[in-house]
């Protein structure tokens, strides 16, 4: 057989009702120098006997038949054979129309091409309505015009949304292909994507023809409209792709942000094409296998082509999962653990998996533990052997999958409404975490009193805060369980608590690690969390630990150390904050440790004074003139320290004149005059219950 211009290639597969327009818009081609190389691929209805129908009028087609192998094992057997100088690929559901392969071989012969695109329409089989697709080829992302012959260089960041990745709207150099040794995937569908996509990103000369010249029909049976019977098929092909890619290293660093642009896009596009029925699966091997691979959630949001796109992919990576996972540390609580999980879930936000891992209670925990996980199947409990605060909340984190996590300690509760407005903000703001503020109280239900405490001050709520370009957040309230956390963020900064034994001061390492590697931060002026103070077994009244928060501090700077540029630039936040938690300790440890942690206490500050990390305005005056104090003789420090805890606990009667205290007295009375002067004047329970 004499060698022609052009070979096409049509996979025929049980298309008898298309195939005779297809072939017709064929062989009625104006240019006449062509063969035609139909592969059947197993059919089952009458297509190989309409093919060897028009095999017998018109010599120019060659039929192959194979076992039913899919479309890209029968493309690339028609390549095997295929003579052409330009390689053609037709659907055989489709329609190409007749100065086609004129047009597309006239620029491929004028220009010397590796491949020549033209644009083309879809139409509907049953209304034979055609719709235009200029989306096919994005011109304007090249920086060249139309009539120019150009690269990938001229469109690297789209080189994957400039054309599809289908075949049969371009025509191929033979020589091009074989010589780059292309060939099409054997999968069900998505068999094209691997081999345009690296034929058009290593082709040195690409031309388009700027006319409609095919038409893709769209029915009912086609390809497209039942993936979900191997709807994993696309990943085959985009590692494919990438494997490819990676092996030139200019090539794909030219083309990364374009590759994972395209392959969020692609990903959102398969999902919305599958039956409802395959969403589930689809999502939990996306989240499990493929996005761990390729790394998409880890990339970077501005370096996507299209944000809100990005966004729609993460929602998409987390569908079917809790959007926030609530961790309940469970130690001995037995007489205050149902408020707790009354106030959890009985939020208003619904979509929330409650972890309680009981640390080895000895009460009655455990079975109100049970009693409330047979009533919501939201409530997941971790039993494990005593082993302090820190090991119990890594061990609840490591259990949750939802988008973001909180923490409720088991003696205190929360509003109604904490997580539902959390979440809101966190997702409209696209936040690593926020917080709210929270209300300290005391006594019980009948007779309790509560005491507004607030993280920051007024100027500093509700704007979001980059730690790349701020410290200021490391000046507020250091309580952690007031928010909700990006788990993957936490994640992929191994952020986590300090796993010392006991329940002491483990949240502070929690506080500088959640703080120190944050983008984006939000505080809410709003109390959410109840903070109960009246707990005696509560860790805020055990004096056993009296170098807990010392060993905190050491893990802290460990931490922070192993990222020697971050050190440095929060080095003086630690030593700031270390101080207030130093003279926190101090207030709170028995009298007959005051001493001994007092040396410590100076031994330390000298080692850090020697080091450089200590900076006088780092620290307000009367501060810095203990430290100075503590630095020259921890004896004195020790006698001024004392005296002012005895000034703060002594209560001095005050005798009122008698006008004051009838005003007193109807101040008393008036229940909402009291509530407004507090919030007005003390701060005390505005916001609170």
């Amino acid at each position: 057989m004499n060698k022609s211009l052009v070979s096409v290639i049509i996979p025929v597969y049980n298309v008898e009702k298309y195939l005779r327009e297809c072939l017709d818009s064929v062989i009625n081609q104006t240019f006449r120098d062509i063969e035609i190389i139909c592969v059947d691929d197993g059919s089952t209805d009458a297509s190989p006997e309409i093919l060897a129908e028009y095999a017998a009028k018109d010599a120019r087609i060659i039929v192959l038949r194979q076992e039913n192998q899919f479309a890209g094992v029968a493309r690339n057997n028609g390549m095997k054979i295929a003579r052409g100088k330009y390689l053609s690929f037709l659907d055989a559901d489709d329609v190409f129309e007749p100065q086609m392969l004129e047009k597309m071989a006239a620029r491929a012969e004028a220009e010397k091409t590796d491949i020549v695109i033209c644009r083309c329409d879809r139409f509907d089989d049953e209304t034979k309505k055609h719709e235009k697709i200029p989306w096919t080829l994005k011109t304007q992302f090249s920086d060249v015009p139309a009539s120019s012959v150009f690269s990938y260089e001229n469109f690297k960041n789209h080189a994957f949304d400039f054309c599809i990745g289908w075949t049969w709207d371009k025509l191929f150099s033979a020589e091009f292909i074989r010589d780059s040794g292309l060939y099409f995937s054997a999968t069900r569908s998505t068999n094209d994507a691997y081999f345009t996509f690296c034929a058009v990103l290593e082709a040195k000369r690409i031309a388009l023809v700027e006319e409609i010249l095919v038409h893709q029909r769209v029915h009912k049976t086609s390809l497209s409209r039942s993936r979900e019977k191997d709807f994993l098929c696309f990943w085959n092909a985009v590692r494919e792709i990438k494997n490819r890619l990676v092996k030139n290293e200019k090539l794909w660093n030219d083309v990364e942000t374009g590759f994972i642009s395209w392959l969020i896009d692609f990903v959102l596009w398969h999902f919305g094409t599958l039956n409802d029925s395959v969403h589930a699966e689809f999502s939990d091997y996306l989240r499990n296998v493929a996005d761990p691979e390729f790394g998409l959630s880890d990339y970077p949001r501005e370096r996507f082509n299209d944000a809100k796109k990005h966004k729609k992919y993460l929602e998409l990576l987390t569908r079917g999962l809790p959007l926030v996972s609530v961790v309940i540390p469970v130690y001995n609580v037995e007489k205050y653990l149902r408020e707790c999980l009354d106030s959890v879930i009985n939020q208003t936000f619904r979509d929330i998996e409650i972890i309680c891992v009981d640390d080895g209670s000895t009460d009655a925990s455990p079975e109100i533990l049970a009693e409330y996980a047979a009533k919501d199947a939201r409530i997941k409990v971790i039993s494990k052997k005593n082993s302090g605060y820190g090991n119990t909340m890594n061990v609840g984190l490591e259990a949750c999958t939802g988008e973001y996590v909180g923490i409720v300690e088991s003696d205190d509760y929360i509003v109604p409404e904490m997580f539902e407005e959390l979440y809101r903000e966190a997702q409209k703001r696209d936040l690593d975490f926020v917080k709210g503020d929270f209300c300290r109280f005391y006594g019980d239900l009948k007779n309790r009193r509560f005491e507004r405490n607030y993280l920051t001050v007024p100027k500093n709520y509700n704007k979001v805060f980059d730690m790349r370009e701020t410290l200021l957040p490391f000046r507020f309230s250091m309580h952690t369980w007031t928010g909700i956390y990006r788990r993957k963020y936490l994640s992929d900064n191994e952020i986590g608590w300090n796993n010392t034994p006991g329940a002491a001061y483990q949240d502070n390492g929690f506080f500088f690690l959640s703080l120190v590697h944050a983008r984006r931060v939000f505080f809410i002026n709003k109390a959410y969390y109840m903070l109960r103070r009246d707990n005696p077994n509560s860790s805020v009244h055990r004096r056993d630990q009296v170098y807990a928060m010392n060993k905190e501090y050491d893990y802290i700077r460990h931490r922070l150390e192993n990222a020697p540029e971050i050190w440095e630039k929060v080095k003086f936040e630690w030593s700031r904050k270390k101080f207030h938690s130093y003279m926190f300790t101090f207030n709170r440890i028995g009298e007959e440790f005051l001493s001994e942690f007092t040396a410590r206490f100076s031994a330390e500050f000298q080692a850090m004074e020697s080091e450089g990390i200590l900076r006088e305005n780092e620290f307000s005056k009367s501060e810095w003139k203990r430290i100075k104090l503590l630095l020259r003789s921890p004896n004195d420090f020790l006698r001024d320290a004392i005296a002012k805890k005895q000034k703060a606990s002594a209560k001095p009667a005050v005798r009122l004149p008698a006008f004051l205290v009838r005003l007193g007295a109807c101040f008393i009375l008036n229940k909402a005059a009291r509530k407004r002067w507090r919030a007005r004047h003390l701060n005390l329970g505005a916001g609170c219950p």
